[in-house]
């Protein structure tokens, strides 16, 4: 579970390289369903920055995220994101 955006966004590390300075995370296309309790929202994200060697980089991918609201907070209840796949 992460606590706040920064947190998830940190999460990233666990999959995505690191980075030299500023890295790249933008929301783009994202598109949001929501009533008083539950909500659902899906986008691209795009991902990258600039590796060790100087080499740029930049993926996207899909995400999607269920929410539910508790105590007046939404909360993630489910979380899906994967990198298309593209056969060239």
């Amino acid at each position: 579970m992460y606590a706040g955006a920064e947190a998830y966004k940190r999460s990233w590390d666990e999959w995505q390289p690191g980075t030299q300075g500023e890295a790249v995370f933008n929301l783009e296309n994202l598109t949001i369903t929501a009533c008083s309790d539950v909500a659902f929202a899906h986008s691209f994200i795009r991902c990258g920055g600039t590796l060790p060697d100087g080499t740029t980089f930049q993926d996207l991918v899909r995400a999607t995220f269920c929410l539910r609201k508790v105590d007046g907070s939404w909360l993630v209840e489910h979380q899906h994101v994967s990198k298309p796949y593209v056969n060239s």
